[in-house]
């Protein structure tokens, strides 16, 4: 019962997160990291909705859902750097270099 009711809260928080954003406008100025909460939102309801309709599904579309998951929230990291150092070129053209170096 207890993880019925965090899994629901936690699609609710999302969905006041994406709201706020809406409403004020930072969606424009993060781009990457609204996508990735959107992303999570849409995940949480579609592992929600598999595990209680069709609870043998679940475990392909957990991974599925999981990687692409890792692969937007690395440009959330991307998006982090590049709004975080935009004062600091040379940084950020280092820091740039050193992310994609070790993401391969």
């Amino acid at each position: 019962m207890l993880g019925l009711i965090i899994w629901c809260s936690g699609i609710v928080l999302e969905s006041f997160l994406l709201v706020r954003g809406l409403q004020v406008k930072l969606w424009a100025r993060f781009p990457a990291f609204y996508t990735y909460i959107l992303f999570v939102w849409l995940q949480s309801l579609l592992r929600f909705s598999i595990f209680h309709s069709r609870p043998q599904l679940y475990r392909p579309v957990y991974w599925i859902t999981e990687g692409l998951g890792v692969l937007i929230g690395c440009a959330v990291v991307f998006e982090i750097y590049r709004v975080g150092l935009a004062g600091y070129p040379g940084t950020a053209r280092l820091a740039r270099n050193l992310l994609a170096w070790y993401s391969f």
